[in-house]
């Protein structure tokens, strides 16, 4: 039974497509939850500061 979510699949077959190994170094290992959680809230972090970014000046919500 494979327990990797259909989005999971289709994001890491995207990736593993399209990306030239020859010029990015991918390495895999596995992690420990405390620190798999540290990598994810960094992640994110940077996204939400991305999509916060992207939000024209001005804007407010719920006028």
């Amino acid at each position: 039974m494979n327990t990797t979510g259909i989005y999971e699949q289709l994001i890491t077959q995207l990736v593993e497509q399209n990306l030239d190994r020859e010029t990015f170094h991918v390495g895999e290992r596995s992690v420990e939850a405390g620190e798999a959680a540290t990598w994810l809230s960094r992640f994110l972090t940077r996204l939400i500061e991305i999509a916060m970014d992207s939000v024209p000046n001005g804007i407010l919500l719920n006028e």
